[in-house]
């Protein structure tokens, strides 16, 4: 698809971003042209119907309703996704933990490219339901759920399921309650950003763990974590303090 024309449609409530995005598109990237724009709800699901995109550039607010919305309500559907989103940790670790598309305002071509490159690797279409699903619970502020990529494709995990995440190179172990093990081909920077707002905490270079999950702590000029599948993980000394704030203010101290 992405030597293949492409046929797009935005949808913001700003004029400004419209305009901004069909420029550095038709500077930039001659093979994706933009059929339609609009800049509500009612008017985007208008636009997507008549012009039938190929790739849609999506705000999740809306001055009269959400992106969603228009998902939800559009006769066309092949379409793929890149949605719009403020720049904030927060809506850049919900689209993370849903595996979808995003480019964040302000919009340039250094974002735009790198929001391209994301849509030509991965469909949004696959898992579609899920994706949504998982969405749209992270802006809600309570994720469920995490779309894991691996070498073969992707796998849907319950957050609350992973016992500890472990570097290896480039790629990451994940382990999860049931003893399984999902090696994920993103490092594990990319899961401490995602994860550590929730009940997880770095405790080493190499580790991430699940506090639901430490069974003993031990405390000596090498600290470790002994986790319930009695694996024990070491505490860099750096990362102590973090470990242990996070430890006492998921449980009573006595």
């Amino acid at each position: 698809m992405k030597s293949a024309n492409i046929r797009a449609c935005i949808i913001d409530d700003d004029d400004g971003h419209i305009i901004t995005i069909k420029e550095i598109l038709s500077q930039n990237f001659p093979n994706i042209s933009v059929v339609s724009t609009a800049t509500s709800v009612a008017q985007g699901i208008e636009a997507i119907n008549t012009s039938m995109p190929d790739l849609l550039f999506l705000d999740i607010f809306l001055p009269d309703g959400k992106g969603f919305d228009i998902l939800a309500k559009t006769l066309y559907k092949n379409y793929e996704i890149i949605f719009i989103t403020s720049h904030n940790e927060f809506a850049v670790n919900a689209f993370e933990l849903a595996a979808l598309h995003y480019l964040i305002k302000p919009i340039t071509k250094d974002k735009l490219q790198e929001a391209l490159d994301r849509f030509h690797k991965n469909k949004t279409s696959d898992n579609y339901e899920n994706k949504m699903r998982i969405l749209q619970e992270s802006l809600a502020d309570s994720p469920e759920s995490i779309l894991i990529q691996t070498g073969t494709g992707m796998t849907m995990v319950i957050i609350a399921d992973i016992v500890r995440l472990e570097s290896e190179a480039s790629y990451t172990k994940i382990v999860l309650n049931n003893n399984n093990c999902i090696i994920s081909t993103k490092n594990l920077r990319k899961f401490e950003s995602i994860l550590l707002p929730l009940n997880f905490v770095r405790t080493h270079n190499s580790h991430i763990i699940n506090i639901r999950y430490v069974k003993k702590y031990m405390k000596g000029r090498c600290p470790s974590i002994v986790m319930n599948d009695n694996t024990e993980i070491p505490i860099s000394i750096t990362k102590k303090d973090e470990f242990l704030e996070k430890l006492n203010g998921f449980a009573w101290t006595i």
